[in-house]
């Protein structure tokens, strides 16, 4: 499977840190969702195929 044709036509949010669900309460995670959910009403999101290609740089160089 082509993760890039699958992803073209997919956003993701703009992630402001990194976030460990492991580690959270559930009352946590579920401020951490609401957070998200509002984040994609205000339209700040990302096209997935550039996300993916970012982050696959980004691996590539620490190798």
């Amino acid at each position: 499977m082509d993760l890039r044709k699958a992803a073209k036509d997919v956003s993701v949010l703009k992630m402001r840190c990194s976030i460990n669900a492991d580690t959270m309460t559930k009352a946590e995670l579920h401020q951490k969702l609401e957070t998200g959910y509002r984040d994609i009403g205000k339209g700040r999101v990302r096209n997935a195929s550039e996300a993916f290609e970012e982050w696959q740089k980004k691996c590539e160089a620490s190798e």
